[in-house]
């Protein structure tokens, strides 16, 4: 694509963009724990409404913890917009206070990965 054409494309790009936003929102939130040799990992599934999904671990102990405080999250994620992904670790950071002294494996926080 030449620079003529890129530079024709840009400018819609931000219309396109918020238009694909607008399209989905979060429908679901799921989680699984699993118990590895030395620790035990959280998955977290994120579906949308027309059922794209993704996966993330989210990292803390004990496992099952975490797992209560994600679930406990998810009425204020489901309807929400995955891709406006500033709000989504705004809404996290307001609610992980609560939660980010449990911890027992030396780090400090909650870690969570976009999963879509």
């Amino acid at each position: 694509m030449g620079a003529g054409a890129l530079s024709a494309v840009l400018p819609h790009y931000s219309q396109l963009a918020a238009a694909e936003r607008r399209q989905r929102r979060i429908r679901d939130l799921q989680t699984m724990t699993l118990q590895g040799p030395s620790r035990t990992y959280t998955l977290v599934k994120v579906t949308v409404d027309d059922g794209v999904y993704g996966v993330a671990e989210a990292y803390g102990t004990p496992g099952v913890g975490i797992k209560e405080q994600i679930l406990a999250m998810k009425s204020g994620l489901v309807g929400r917009d995955p891709l406006e992904i500033d709000v989504l670790y705004t809404f996290l950071d307001a609610h992980a206070p609560s939660s980010s002294g449990t911890r027992t494996d030396g780090e400090g926080g909650e870690h969570l990965s976009p999963a879509l």
